[in-house]
């Protein structure tokens, strides 16, 4: 008997730490893992001859870390062998190899939860994160390739800083909200259109975005310009019937952010906001939702560098030419799965097929064309109203999907170029296959 009670005595003993603080810091179920694979493959389209290729593909992992009040996370992204931040234009390749984005880290920071209860949660983090704002209720071809809330950039222009974020659940549904402090907060707004008085074209594809206000991110080697960004955004959810009302708003500011980088000493800089919200209904986790998202987001005058960039005692001065615009984006879509309707379970168990049909006006941002395409009269900084529509089906198993998308954008004037490279066109239009894991 008392050998049995020296063993109890003795197991309780080393299970105190255990008892009292919970599992190891360095216990595998405190991490979790995450991957997306996406690619996309071009079937046709109306402004090159060589259609058929890969495109725009995606490859990301991370791991997320949870240990009581503290979390982390690192995620890192596939990238290309390019430099956006030294090249000599903001339309054409670097002239140095500089930094090569083989492999970007999209999200790294730590953090900590300061007040954690059943009602609300207020977190601090520090480091690098890549902020989700507005829904596009769209399929690929918006949510992707085409949009311009800040969530869809890629990796190299993440934002790093410092941030609160909450969260708080009540009876009705639930709150989110987060501010931060950042070297870095870019935009993304829409390529397409803009010429050269030399070949004529400047720009590979009508869908797509280039992003503004790279400069000063934590893992590259440029030096810091002493411009920072502020951000805050909220978004709630209400369940209402089966589903739940979905709204989000979102702000972003920086003055006199980096925009193009002509040397070691010289910079260019514009200051950039984005402004940005969405309303849609969820329906039972997706078998159909929509909404509407609208978008501002301004680019401001360009100015130049004067000073000394080493020192960070840069001053800036306004491009004699106003080159800025507000571009302005508001958008409706559906999208849905054949669950509505009952069918699934086609090829396997609890696959699905998915459909979704948006458009979205855009209205604002500045076009040039140099006039050398045959027809086309010069015009510099105009800005003529676009209308993108897109159409979507596909199929669903779990964490893969498969899409096929139809995208197409008018003009109301000649910015697009046709398959011989001329920009003579209003309108363009693109199909391709999407397919997507996402765990």
């Amino acid at each position: 008997m008392k050998s049995f009670l020296k063993t109890i005595s003795c197991v309780s003993l080393l299970s105190l730490p255990t008892l009292a603080f919970g599992q190891s810091p360095t216990d595998m179920s405190n991490f979790s893992f995450r991957l997306k694979l996406q690619t996309r493959f071009d079937l046709t389209d109306s402004y090159r001859t060589n259609q058929g290729d890969l495109f725009t593909t995606t490859a990301r992992t991370g791991l997320n870390y949870n240990y009581k009040n503290v979390f982390g996370i690192i995620e890192f992204q596939g990238g290309s062998a390019a430099d956006p931040y030294t090249a000599s234009s903001t339309t054409t390749a670097s002239s140095t190899n500089g930094q090569q984005e083989m492999f970007v880290v999209r999200r790294a920071y730590v953090g900590m939860d300061v007040v954690n209860s059943d009602m609300a949660k207020i977190s601090f983090l520090i480091g690098r994160d890549h902020n989700t704002a507005s829904i596009v209720y769209g399929p690929d071809a918006f949510t992707s390739l085409i949009a311009t809330n800040v969530d869809n950039m890629s990796g190299a222009n993440s934002q790093d800083g410092i941030a609160l974020r909450y969260a708080g659940k009540f009876g009705f549904g639930d709150v989110k909200a987060q501010v931060g402090y950042y070297n870095n907060f870019p935009i993304t707004i829409l390529n397409g259109g803009n010429t050269s008085t030399t070949s004529g074209v400047s720009q590979t594809t009508p869908f797509g975005t280039s992003s503004k206000g790279v400069g000063d991110a934590t893992f590259n080697s440029q030096s810091k310009t002493g411009s920072r960004a502020y951000a805050g955004q909220i978004g709630a959810n209400v369940n209402m019937a089966d589903g739940v009302v979905e709204a989000r708003a979102f702000y972003s500011m920086q003055p006199e952010a980096v925009t193009k980088v002509n040397s070691s000493t010289s910079y260019d800089a514009s200051t950039i906001s984005n402004v940005e919200a969405s309303l849609g209904y969820n329906y039972k986790s997706g078998m159909l939702k929509g909404g509407l998202w609208v978008q501002s987001y301004s680019y401001g005058r360009t100015q130049n560098t004067t000073g000394s960039v080493s020192s960070n005692s840069i001053t800036y001065v306004d491009n004699p030419t106003d080159d800025s615009f507000t571009a302005n984006v508001i958008g409706l879509g559906v999208t849905g799965t054949s669950d509505l309707f009952g069918i699934n379970s086609l090829l396997a168990s609890g696959d699905k097929l998915t459909y979704g049909l948006a458009v979205q006006s855009v209205q604002g941002q500045a076009f040039t064309n140099s006039g050398v395409s045959p027809g086309v009269t010069k015009f510099t900084n105009q800005t003529p109203s676009l209308t993108f529509y897109n159409i979507a089906a596909g199929y669903a198993q779990g964490n893969y999907s498969l899409e096929l998308n139809f995208v197409g954008v008018s003009a109301e004037q000649s910015i697009y170029a046709g398959n011989d490279g001329q920009v003579n066109q209003n309108s363009a239009y693109m199909a391709y296959i999407v397919g997507t894991i996402a765990l």
